[in-house]
């Protein structure tokens, strides 16, 4: 009994050995990620609480996810610009205030609004977020930083969802004081316990900016261009992910009738189970390989498990599936920014973490607007082999960055040791 349990020890020692910095922005992640307790139940409080139709609650919602590009490019491009941790706290003081507003307010427009407001101020923040940690690791501890964080993200979203839950009907002010509550709490943690960083020290010794520091525009593109390879992959795995959230409980209840919202909240609750108990040990042994080798198993894993979905009609086959593209979204997940940030020389990496984040927003806008047409047209069950047909374009182009990834970090004069 005692090995094993030492051995599920064994499995985390990943996160061990980590700058400080990093567990207080473990917590800070947890706590903020617990904090959005109503963003799941976004259109539910528009049409519950602010009496909106259905129709005018789509259109905003549609609205917030289209405020996530500009929010994001903005994100990267200050990340570049100005101290990473002022920024993340300011922000994060400014969200406070949004939410703090809402509780008072007692016009609807100007609630949603507000609201809105601090999703757009919360996204800018992600990319500064990202680089920051850069900034605080060095290229060998990086991937296991992001996988901790990933963790920590996952683990305060399934907190915050649950009591969510309890509170939404009754206490909704209470939802909103909560958040504000947890959001100062993330802000106080990070400003006394993570570091002032001018610049990114950990890769000075391996990592040279002079060869590009004047390039711009077409130069610039033809340096990173096997980035904008992996910027057009990341789109695609977002559209393929995105049909866990839209197209998978329509599908669930095109086949298996009144069953089917059961078997797809078992079926989340899978995921979500699955990406806290593995996650570590898939970090773990990701380490074995270079990072984009691992991101084109996370393209080969989705290719498979949303896929097959095509094929089958069995509900065990549907938690098998569910497994296998929950496999491929932790690969990708520890490993995406990690290769993004260690791709690129340090004074654009805000930038590019930002376009890493907006293709996947568009890949994630696109799947519900396509994939609802195809469903009204053909049905739910077609709309996964159309998934998988972007997918196998996705795996072809990252096999092809894979086998160039020695020549392109040649290329941009960055030395880095890929396990």
């Amino acid at each position: 009994m005692l090995r094993i349990v030492n051995k599920k020890i064994r499995i985390f020692d990943v996160y061990y050995r980590l700058p400080k910095s990093i567990y207080v922005l473990f917590g800070v992640r947890v706590v903020t990620s617990i904090a959005s307790f109503i963003m799941p139940f976004f259109s539910l409080y528009l049409t519950y609480y602010l009496g909106y139709s259905k129709v005018t609650a789509g259109q905003i919602v549609s609205l917030n996810t289209f405020l996530y590009f500009p929010a994001t490019l903005i994100g990267g491009f200050l990340a570049d610009k100005v101290n990473k941790k002022n920024g993340v706290i300011g922000l994060g003081i400014l969200r406070a205030v949004m939410l703090a507003a809402v509780i008072g307010c007692p016009t609807a427009v100007i609630r949603t609004v507000l609201l809105m407001v601090g999703v757009f101020v919360s996204t800018i923040s992600y990319p500064m977020e990202d680089a920051l940690v850069a900034d605080l690791t060095s290229v060998e501890q990086r991937r296991n930083t992001y996988s901790l964080l990933y963790l920590g993200s996952n683990v305060g979203i399934a907190i915050s969802t649950m009591i969510a839950a309890f509170l939404f009907n009754n206490f909704i002010n209470l939802i909103f004081i909560i958040e504000v509550s947890i959001t100062l709490i993330g802000v106080a943690l990070m400003f006394r316990f993570v570091p002032y960083i001018r610049s990114s020290n950990s890769e000075k010794a391996n990592l040279t900016d002079k060869k590009h520091s004047g390039q711009k525009g077409n130069k610039l593109f033809k340096t990173y261009k096997y980035l904008f390879i992996f910027l057009l992959s990341m789109m695609i795995f977002s559209f393929g992910y995105n049909q866990c959230g839209f197209a998978m409980p329509l599908f669930m209840n095109d086949v298996f009738g009144d069953k089917g919202t059961s078997y797809y909240g078992f079926l989340m609750s899978l995921n979500g189970f699955e990406v806290v108990f593995f996650t570590a040990y898939i970090t773990k042994i990701s380490k074995k390989m270079s990072a984009i080798w691992n991101i084109v198993i996370a393209g080969a894993l989705y290719l498979v498990g949303f896929g097959m979905f095509f094929y089958t009609r069995n509900v065990i086959v549907t938690f098998v599936l569910t497994f296998i593209w929950t496999l491929g979204e932790i690969f990708g997940s520890v490993n995406i920014t990690y290769y993004a940030t260690t791709h690129v020389q340090s004074r654009y990496r805000g930038r590019i973490l930002s376009l890493v984040s907006a293709s996947m927003r568009i890949g994630a806008f696109l799947n519900p607007f396509i994939m609802g047409i195809i469903m009204d047209l053909w049905g739910s069950r077609i709309t996964w082999l159309i998934t998988a047909m972007p997918l196998v374009v996705s795996v072809i182009l990252l096999v092809f960055l894979a086998v160039n990834d020695k020549k392109y970090l040649a290329r941009i004069n960055i030395n880095i040791e890929n396990k």
